[in-house]
């Protein structure tokens, strides 16, 4: 069984350096396919993550105005301590973004219609450089928003009370580095310290996550 999510006019990363907005309204030539073959937007995938994938993603489905992806789900998870991972089919497009340095920079995704009714359902807006260096501003079962931090040995999780969103919200996600902190822009309104190990010189992807652990 897989979960969906339709994003609308929904990614896009602010620095001095670059400007990026994916409204999936139209194709867009040379980036990630989808199930048609049409370009969405991403130009890339987390590293680690999605590499069994086909170059047509069947998982991605671009509509059309007013602008829409469909995101399916699949049994994978970043997180180390979990039996089933199968990074290579992991669902984790982005965009990348380079010389940031130490500029703020400003993510924002816009979900619709937000259901997670089941055990492990995850959707998330991340920052990374790979699947082992990653945080993720996310939506869980019980109507959680949960900010995680995964540096290689696993998800340390923070998590914000039950039923902080109703199923069917449209709920905007941020994840921004402001002052060299991270910040998000739902409960538990985590704020931290760019980590030590969170080095970005070679560039840093900005995207979507949507997972599903069990069937």
């Amino acid at each position: 069984m897989k979960v969906t999510v339709t994003l609308l006019v929904c990614l896009f990363a602010v620095s001095a350096k670059a400007d990026v907005f994916l409204g999936f309204d139209a194709p867009t030539p040379g980036t990630i396919s989808d199930t048609n073959g049409l370009g969405t937007g991403f130009t890339h995938r987390l590293p680690g993550t999605g590499t069994a994938l086909p170059a047509n993603d069947p998982n991605m489905d671009l509509l059309g105005d007013p602008g829409s992806l469909l995101l399916t789900s699949t049994r994978a998870d970043i997180n180390q301590t979990n039996v089933i991972r199968n990074l290579p089919i992991l669902e984790a497009p982005g965009v990348l973004l380079t010389n940031l340095g130490s500029k703020d920079i400003y993510i924002t995704a816009l979900f619709h219609d937000v259901r997670v009714p089941n055990s492990s359902d995850q959707l998330a807006l991340y920052a990374g450089v790979s699947s082992e260096k990653v945080l993720r501003t996310s939506m869980h079962p019980q109507n959680l928003y949960v900010f995680t931090e995964n540096f290689g040995a696993g998800d340390v999780n923070t998590l914000s009370g039950a039923n902080s969103f109703a199923p069917g919200d449209d709920i905007q996600l941020s994840l921004n580095r402001v002052s060299g902190k991270w910040q998000e822009n739902v409960p538990p309104l985590v704020e931290k310290p760019v980590p030590p190990t969170f080095t970005i010189s070679r560039g840093l992807l900005l995207g979507v996550n949507g997972l599903r652990i069990e069937h």
